[in-house]
């Protein structure tokens, strides 16, 4: 007997915690909103998991979450931390690695605070390098979707990372800038491995070109809106490196429910959640979340140059300006500016007004770079 594909899939999201529903449901069936006034409804989410020093948590369970950011920016070392918190806790993880680097995966999660026997007890990581199989209209095989159900019901299973996103739809004959190629990944792959308790969490990368790049991920923008928790930016202080401390801002792109920005420092029109410190002066290096004030928004670094090219922008504009007039009117790297931006108001040299749902930055006293800076 030929297995009924859409039967499998619905099991998998059933026992994904994802609650099935008839045909059409969603047409006929208005949200009881008596239920959800009277504070019967389901609860509004919170950030559970990435603990950080203040104990304020910064990632939410059973949702879709995702970072991107330049190649050795600390990506890997955030998922390796959030890894280890549930490996501590008892829980399992699965690791999806279409980067194919599975030592790398062990040492960082080592590096969050999970011992060997606890990797070797509870991390599955998976180096993937071929796709599942799909049919030839682009769903997947009864093997493939077989294989992500086994995957789903790994015992104790809480949390699934999907290291190299864009490797892993283009292994699939998409393209990660094609809208439809995105919605397909997240449809067909992604949903099927998350769950109430269970959460996923993406890593991506950024576009070559910093102009160009923004504050979002390469490709589609599909990728956004397939997020339903929360999405980060990394911003490098202090490069990580063996031998040193690096330092890596956590830039909230996206907060489908307000609560990590609401643990956020905002400057500007920037929220800055934590910064990673990654201490390569100890074997194996060690990885902490540092709160905002703590961490250092101002840090030892800035972008003194462009500071003071903003600041010169910025002066004779007496009605104020957005952050995007800014971005478009001063060269330099995107996220550079950005964080030049959060530095002038951090210091009072710009001040930022609201104007419906406009920031307006105003030049409020001179930047000039120091003599001495480097």
């Amino acid at each position: 007997m030929v297995t009924d594909h859409k039967q499998l899939l619905r099991e998998v999201t059933s026992q994904a915690g994802i609650e099935p529903r008839a045909p059409f449901d969603c047409w006929r069936e208005p949200v009881d909103l008596k239920a959800l006034l009277s504070g019967d409804g389901p609860p509004q989410p919170i950030p559970e998991m990435l603990r950080r020093s203040d104990g304020e948590h910064l990632l939410y369970r059973g949702k879709i979450n995702e970072i991107h950011g330049e190649p050795e920016s600390g990506k890997g070392f955030v998922a390796g931390a959030l890894a280890a918190e549930d490996l501590v806790a008892g829980s399992t993880v699965a690791h999806l690695d279409f980067d194919v680097d599975p030592n790398g995966v062990v040492v960082r999660a080592i590096a969050g605070g999970a011992t060997a026997e606890q990797c070797v007890e509870g991390l599955y990581v998976f180096s993937i390098t071929e796709p599942l199989p799909l049919k030839r209209n682009g769903e997947l095989e009864d093997e493939g979707v077989t294989t992500l159900r086994e995957i789903a019901e790994i015992p104790g299973l809480s949390l699934v990372v999907l290291d190299g996103v864009n490797r892993a739809i283009e292994m699939h004959g998409r393209s990660p800038n094609e809208d439809r190629d995105v919605s397909w990944f997240y449809r067909v792959i992604v949903n099927p491995l998350r769950g109430s308790d269970r959460t996923t969490f993406s890593i991506d990368h950024v576009v070559k070109d910093r102009e160009r790049r923004g504050t979002w991920a390469s490709g589609s923008q599909q990728k956004r809106a397939a997020l339903d928790g929360v999405s980060y930016e990394t911003r490098v202080k202090v490069q990580p490196a063996p031998g040193r401390v690096g330092k890596v801002q956590l830039v909230v792109a996206k907060d489908r429910h307000g609560g990590v920005r609401q643990r956020s420092k905002r400057i500007g029109s920037t929220d800055f959640a934590t910064t990673v410190m990654i201490d390569g002066q100890v074997d194996p290096p060690s990885v902490s979340f540092a709160a905002p004030d703590d961490g250092g928004i101002a840090g030892d670094w800035k972008p003194t140059v462009l500071m003071e090219r903003i600041s010169r922008w910025l002066e004779p504009q007496i009605d104020g300006r957005s952050q995007k007039a800014i971005l478009d009117g001063v060269p330099g790297h995107v996220p550079s500016k950005k964080t030049a931006i959060s530095e002038l108001v951090a210091g009072e040299y710009v001040r930022v007004d609201v104007n419906g749902q406009t920031y307006l930055h105003t030049s409020m006293k001179p930047y000039r770079e120091p003599k001495n800076s480097a």
